[in-house]
């Protein structure tokens, strides 16, 4: 596979005050993981790495995953930015 590296931020997903008392740092840091991966649904990508505390995931994505993954993060810095 062809593939293109990027580093990338993840945020953590927006949940209430009380979901967040009820989510560790682990489980706050999977959750925004796991919606990552999810935006790269339809796409040919690999997990090379998932980490425990830091909010990070190291990919090798096809050309249309590294095109969803900028899509993803240009609408996070839209939202941040409001």
């Amino acid at each position: 596979m062809s593939a293109s590296a990027a580093n990338l931020s993840l945020a953590i997903p927006n949940l209430s005050q009380d979901s967040l008392r009820n989510l560790s740092q682990e489980d706050q840091i999977a959750a925004a993981q796991d919606m990552l991966l999810a935006e790269l649904s339809g796409t040919i990508f690999r997990v090379n790495g998932r980490f425990r505390y830091v909010p990070g995931t190291g990919l090798s994505v096809d050309p249309k995953g590294l095109t969803s993954l900028v899509k993803a993060v240009n609408e996070d810095a839209l939202e941040r930015a409001h």
